[in-house]
């Protein structure tokens, strides 16, 4: 468990530069056996007398209120270089963690004398599993303001201080914590927004980031920098063209179109493993285009451009030769030429 010391150090840590101890590429969260996570990552083995006495501290963050409501620790040791767990120039650390709940996990690497060394953070669950975007307005009806609209998804309650949307902080008319099941829209102009929004909960932000109709990415992130969520909405338009609905009434009105996007449950694919298969249903006569993006908007790659009709696609791609040295979470965007597009968020696996 944490001692207030390493608690201390642990709530202030930031990724520091530590040419001895620090995680070698990023870490990765994976299902672990009998339920949970199960954390991964590497230690080099620059200096093995750096290592005598160093640990790795975990913190499980279930409100996001920055303090640790569950803790563990790991060893890391010289011993273990050139071990079955190692190969001679790196440790390989694992902890299986158990959350009951989705949660920010941080996991700090302390030297021995106590100073913080490397930081990691990533969420346990799926984009969205704390907070989320739930309904956003980037091309309304004439004259109504834009909006989004964010719900918690969590057990707990949220606090708002830290939490950043396209980078802006939340005003001070919402001070506090959002609670479980909660939702509040954010707008430019909250007088303007309750004529068109009656009885919803009205947050103003710092500024307001002014949407685009077309190919724009909606990024609900904490202060540190972890994206919480993201909505991406390519060329095109936001849909419906002239009104602002919820992404499941979207994804209902893609359905009626006849499109949709299914994978497998759970959604995880490690790229070693074959078999894992996306459908995508469509009219027979129906065009889309079906691409990849990472939780910032950014395109990684298309699986399919101007497809036609249903087709089912088997990981990994030819078209996407990148996905594979990626880990953590995807979007995949169902884009069709006459309708609503729908998402789908893809873990990938180490």
């Amino acid at each position: 468990m944490f001692g207030l010391a390493a608690l201390a150090a642990f709530a202030c840590a930031t990724a520091l530069p530590a040419p001895s101890l620090r995680f070698e590429a990023r870490p990765t969260l994976a299902a672990a056996p009998g339920g949970g996570v199960l954390w991964s990552a590497s230690v080099p083995c620059d200096d093995p007398p750096a290592m005598v006495g160093a640990r790795v501290f975990f913190a499980l963050d279930f409100d996001l209120d920055g303090a640790p409501d569950a803790a563990d620790t790991l060893g890391v040791s010289p011993a273990d270089c050139g071990s079955d767990e190692g190969d001679g120039s790196r440790v390989a650390l694992r902890r299986a963690l158990r959350p009951a709940h989705a949660a920010l996990l941080r996991a700090l690497i302390v030297d021995p004398a106590g100073a913080p060394a490397d930081s990691h953070f990533a969420l346990t669950a799926g984009a969205g599993s704390i907070l989320s975007i739930s309904s956003y307005c980037a091309r309304p009806k004439n004259g109504e303001p834009e909006w989004i609209e964010i719900r918690n998804n969590a057990a707990f309650a949220a606090p708002t201080a830290k939490l950043r949307l396209e980078g802006r902080a939340f005003g001070g008319a919402f001070p506090g914590a959002l609670e479980p099941g909660g939702v509040i829209t954010t707008g430019a102009d909250t007088a303007e927004l309750r004529i068109w929004r009656p009885g919803a909960r009205l947050v103003a932000l710092s500024s307001w980031p002014n949407l685009r109709n077309s190919a724009d990415t909606l990024r609900l992130s904490l202060a540190g920098g972890l994206v919480l969520d993201s909505v991406i909405y390519p060329v095109g338009g936001a849909w419906p063209r002239e009104a602002c609905v919820s992404l499941e009434s979207e994804e209902a009105a893609a359905s009626a179109h006849g499109y949709a996007l299914t994978l497998p449950s759970p959604a995880r694919w490690r790229p070693r493993d074959a078999g894992f298969v996306i459908d995508v249903r469509a009219p027979v006569s129906g065009r889309y285009d079906l691409r990849v993006y990472d939780l910032d908007g950014r395109p990684l790659c298309a699986l399919a451009r101007n497809a036609i009709g249903p087709v089912a696609y088997a990981l990994p791609q030819a078209s996407c030769p990148d996905l594979g040295a990626r880990r953590g979470p995807v979007i995949l965007h169902l884009d069709p030429r006459e309708g609503p597009g729908v998402r789908r968020t893809l873990a990938i696996l180490p």
